[in-house]
């Protein structure tokens, strides 16, 4: 009897439509996911390289206004900029990996190990930079003299000390701004 239901074509009929059914299923399922996939990734490496960029230029633009050229001190002159190198370096732009951060589970699927590697450098280095930015801030560009029994004077602090301070950053922010560049290139 069982034999003779699978000769039954309306049986046989009904039993390729539920495989058809379930293949078309399937494989609609899976072009779906894979769409959706490749639609998430393009946003994320989208976000990631606006932020990166948007990063980037912010410390260009900073750099062309205000450490553009490499200062050399010479006898007799005055470097007005120069004495005003850490209220300058208040301003430092502010910089965020917001959107870095709220794709950690997902990057791994969309970039590779290497690139990884090198936007989180990026980011460190950014980290390493703020950090100094922020401690020259706080710096005067004076030296306190201290004399017993008289009161405590400000002299104003060798010009060569803070071009050595402005050179340092300087060169930090030009690793920086290089790391940046390379990091761009992945997304290009």
């Amino acid at each position: 009897m069982c034999i003779e239901i699978l000769y039954n074509p309306t049986v046989i009929g009904a039993i390729m439509g539920a495989i058809v059914g379930a293949i078309a299923s399937a494989v609609f399922a899976i072009v779906t996911s894979w769409y959706k996939f490749n639609k998430r990734k393009k946003g994320a490496k989208a976000l990631i390289k606006s932020e990166i960029n948007y990063t980037l230029d912010a410390f260009e633009k900073f750099k062309d206004k205000y450490l553009k050229d490499e200062i050399k001190i010479e006898k007799n002159k005055e470097y007005p900029d120069l004495f005003n190198f850490y209220g300058m370096v208040a301003i430092f732009p502010i910089w965020n990996n917001q959107n870095w951060i709220s794709l950690i589970n997902f990057i791994p699927s969309i970039l590779k190990e290497g690139e990884i590697n090198k936007i989180n450098n990026f980011y460190s280095k950014c980290d390493e930079v703020t950090d100094a930015a922020n401690a020259l801030a706080d710096k005067e560009p004076f030296n306190e003299l201290c004399i017993e029994g008289q009161p405590t004077r400000k002299i104003p602090m060798p010009l060569n000390d803070i071009n050595s301070h402005r050179n340092m950053f300087r060169k930090d922010l030009n690793e920086l701004i290089e790391m940046g560049k390379e990091v761009k290139e992945i997304f290009e």
